[in-house]
C-alpha cells in the first residue's frame, strides 16, 4: 500500500512537471527582448540577418557584409564595425568612380551607423538581425546655381555601378498630367551630356565643367489627339564666381498639337539662342539668366468646322530671368519680349509681346514640416494685332515658374496667358460678336497657394543622428551644414589655380560670398526643411484677367483645395477649383493634376 501511494505521488509530480513545461515557452516568449545595440558577444546570441540600407546595393558587397558579420554564426559586435569599415570604404571607392558627375566641384558627407536588435522567437533561440545605415549627401557646386531645391532622394548613397545603364544616360524625368481641356497625359524629359557620358572615365578630371547637353522632351494626351515632341542641344558653361559669366549656345526644334480656345493649334517651331548667365551683388536677386534668339514656325489654328490656314512667320526673342533666397524665401522675376515678322503671304502684320512675372515662395516657421505661402502675379501686353495662336487665353498650365531650372528651356520661352486653374489648359478666352472665342492682347493675374504642415505626415530626409557628443554635441544635420566651409575652401583654392586669382584674403572674400549666395541656403534647406516624405493640404485661389483692343475684358476669380505629396522620387499635386466669377463660368470646375518622378538613382 506504501508503494502503491508513493507511485501515486510520484505520477502526480510527473504530471505537473509535464503541464509546467508546456508553459515555461510562453512566459520565456513574453520577456521583454534586450534593447537594441546592447547584446554583447557573451549573451549567445545567433544573427539571423544582415541588411544594408542604401540604393543599388552590389551583390558582392552585399555577400561580403554577410559573412563579416556571420549570418548564422554566434553574434560579435566587432564584427558589426568591421562591416560598417567595409561599406564605407565602398561608398567612398563608389564616389571616386562615379561616373556621370563631375568629381572636381563636390562636396559630400558620409556617416555609418548600424543597429543590431534582438528578435528572439524564445529564450533557446536566441536570434539578432543587424542593419547597416549608411547616410550620404551630396551636393555639385557647379550645378547647384540652376536649381532651386538642389533635393536628394534620399540620404541613402546610390552606387552608380550598378544602376543601369540607360538611367544614368538619359536621367529621365517623367510627368503625369490631366485637366479638362487636355485630359490625361504623360510626359517624357531626357538629358544627357555628350561630353560627359558614362564610361568616359578619363573626361572626369576636366578642369572645366563645360557640357553639351542633349535634351529630348514628349508629352501625350490619353484622351485626344494633342501632343508635343521636341529636341535640344546645347553647350553650356555654367559659372559660379561673381567675376564671371557663363554662357550657352542652343539649337532646338518643336511640333505640338495643343488645344486653344474652341480650337486647336498645329505648330512646327525651330530657332537658335545663346545667353549668358552669372551673379549679381543685389541682397533681393543674387542670380541671374539672360539671352536672345530667332525662331521660325509654322502654325495652323482650326476650328472644328473648317481646317483652317497655314501661316509662317519668323521672330526674335530676349528673355530674363533672376533669382533670390533673401531669409526663408525665395524670388523669381522673368521678363520675355518677342517681335513677330509673318510671311506677307499671310496678310498679317507685324506685332510684338511682352510678358513679366514675378514668383515668391515664404516659409513660415521652422523645421522640416513648416507651412508655405506661394504667390505668382504676371501681366502681358501685345503691340499689333497677333493671330489667334498668338494671343492669350487664360487657363491651367503644366509649367511650374517657380520651381523649373532658371536655366531651363522651358523657362526661356515666351510664356502663355494667365493662369487659371479652373479651367483647362488655354481654355479661357472673349467672345466676339458671332459668338467664337479668342484670345487677348492683353492679361494679368495673381494666384497664391497656402501649404498646411501635418506633423506626423512629413519625415525630414536628413534625421536626427548623432554623431558624437564630445567636446560637444555633433549630428548629422550640423555636420552637412559645416560642409559651407569645406566647400569655401574647395573655391577658394580653384580661384587661384584655375581662374589666377592671388592668394589673399580679397579671394578668400569671393569664394565666402559663393557660398553665401548658393551653397550654404542649400545646405541649410536640406539639414532643415527637406523631406523623404510629406502630405500637406493646398488652399487655392486664382484671379485672372484678359483684355483686348477692340473687345470687352473678362476678370475670373477661382478658389479650391489641392493636396501636396511628396513620396521619396515622386512629387503629386492634384486639387479642384471652382470658378466663382462672372456667372457665365460659376458652373465652370476643373480637377487638376502633376504628377512628377524624377532622380531615379
Amino acid at each position: 500500500m506504501p508503494a502503491l501511494f508513493a507511485h501515486l505521488k510520484y505520477s502526480a509530480r510527473l504530471r505537473w512537471f509535464f503541464i509546467a513545461s508546456l508553459f515555461i515557452p510562453v512566459i520565456t516568449s513574453g520577456q521583454s527582448p534586450v534593447p537594441c545595440n546592447q547584446i554583447t558577444a557573451d549573451m549567445g546570441y545567433r544573427v539571423r540577418s544582415v541588411k544594408i540600407n542604401a540604393r543599388w546595393i552590389p551583390a558582392e558587397l552585399q555577400k561580403r557584409v554577410e559573412q563579416i558579420v556571420g549570418v548564422g554564426e554566434l553574434f560579435n559586435p566587432a564584427n558589426v564595425s568591421a562591416a560598417e569599415t567595409a561599406v564605407r570604404n565602398e561608398c567612398i571607392k563608389n564616389e571616386a568612380q562615379s561616373e556621370f558627375q563631375l568629381l572636381k566641384g563636390s562636396t559630400s558627407v558620409l556617416y555609418i551607423t548600424s543597429q543590431s536588435c534582438d528578435v528572439s522567437m524564445d529564450s533557446l533561440q536566441k536570434e539578432v538581425t543587424v542593419a547597416i545605415d549608411p547616410y550620404y549627401l551630396r551636393i555639385d557646386l557647379f550645378n547647384l546655381g540652376n536649381n532651386i531645391l538642389p533635393i536628394p532622394r534620399s540620404a541613402r548613397p546610390t552606387f552608380y555601378d550598378r544602376v543601369p545603364m540607360i538611367l544614368k544616360l538619359t536621367s529621365p524625368f517623367v510627368t503625369l498630367s490631366s485637366d479638362r481641356q487636355y485630359g490625361p497625359a504623360m510626359g517624357l524629359v531626357t538629358h544627357t551630356d555628350l561630353l560627359h557620358l558614362p564610361g568616359s572615365a578619363a573626361k572626369k578630371e576636366k578642369q572645366h565643367p563645360l557640357s553639351a547637353n542633349l535634351a529630348v522632351a514628349a508629352r501625350k494626351s490619353f484622351s485626344h489627339s494633342y501632343y508635343s515632341v521636341g529636341s535640344m542641344l546645347e553647350l553650356n558653361h555654367p559659372v559660379y564666381t561673381d567675376s564671371t559669366l557663363g554662357w550657352n549656345l542652343g539649337i532646338h526644334y518643336a511640333k505640338s498639337l495643343a488645344p486653344l480656345g474652341e480650337g486647336q493649334n498645329h505648330m512646327n517651331n525651330w530657332g537658335l539662342r545663346g545667353g549668358i548667365q552669372g551673379n549679381t551683388k543685389s541682397r533681393l536677386f543674387s542670380k541671374y539668366n539672360m539671352g536672345a534668339g530667332a525662331r521660325f514656325s509654322q502654325n495652323r489654328y482650326e476650328m472644328q468646322e473648317n481646317t483652317g490656314a497655314s501661316y509662317g512667320e519668323k521672330g526674335i526673342r530676349w528673355y530674363a530671368l533672376a533669382d533670390g533666397r533673401p531669409g526663408k524665401s525665395f524670388t523669381r522675376m522673368g521678363i520675355w519680349f518677342d517681335a513677330a515678322f509673318p510671311d506677307a503671304a499671310s496678310g498679317i502684320k507685324n506685332y510684338q509681346r511682352l510678358v513679366s512675372r514675378l514668383g515668391h515662395s515664404l516659409f513660415l516657421g521652422s523645421g522640416h514640416n513648416s507651412a508655405l505661402i506661394e504667390t505668382v502675379a504676371g501681366a502681358g501686353y501685345t503691340w499689333g494685332a497677333p493671330p489667334v495662336y498668338n494671343q492669350f487665353f487664360a487657363g491651367n498650365s503644366n509649367h511650374n515658374f517657380l520651381y523649373e531650372p532658371i536655366a531651363s528651356f522651358r523657362n526661356q520661352v515666351m510664356q502663355s496667358g494667365p493662369l487659371l486653374r479652373s479651367l483647362g489648359e488655354n481654355e479661357g478666352g472673349l467672345s466676339t460678336d458671332n459668338g467664337n472665342t479668342v484670345g487677348g492682347s492683353a492679361f494679368w493675374h495673381f494666384n497664391i497657394n497656402f501649404s498646411v504642415p501635418i506633423a506626423t505626415w512629413a519625415k525630414p530626409l536628413v534625421p536626427d543622428v548623432i554623431i558624437s557628443e564630445e567636446p560637444h554635441v555633433s549630428t548629422l544635420r550640423s555636420v552637412l551644414k559645416a560642409q559651407a566651409e569645406t566647400a569655401k575652401n574647395f573655391i577658394f583654392d580653384d580661384l587661384v589655380n584655375n581662374h589666377s586669382y592671388p592668394d589673399s584674403d580679397a579671394t578668400d572674400s569671393v569664394a565666402s560670398a559663393i557660398v553665401d549666395k548658393d551653397i550654404r541656403p542649400a545646405l541649410n534647406y536640406l539639414a532643415d526643411r527637406a523631406n523623404v516624405y510629406s502630405v500637406k493640404p493646398l488652399l487655392l485661389f486664382d484671379v485672372s484677367n484678359i483684355s483686348d483692343h477692340s473687345l470687352r475684358g473678362k476678370t475670373w476669380t477661382a478658389a479650391g483645395i489641392g493636396l501636396q505629396l511628396t513620396i521619396v522620387i515622386a512629387r503629386l499635386e492634384l486639387g479642384y477649383m471652382h470658378t466663382l466669377s462672372p456667372s457665365a463660368y460659376t458652373s465652370s470646375g476643373n480637377f487638376f493634376l502633376h504628377f512628377v518622378l524624377q532622380n531615379f538613382y
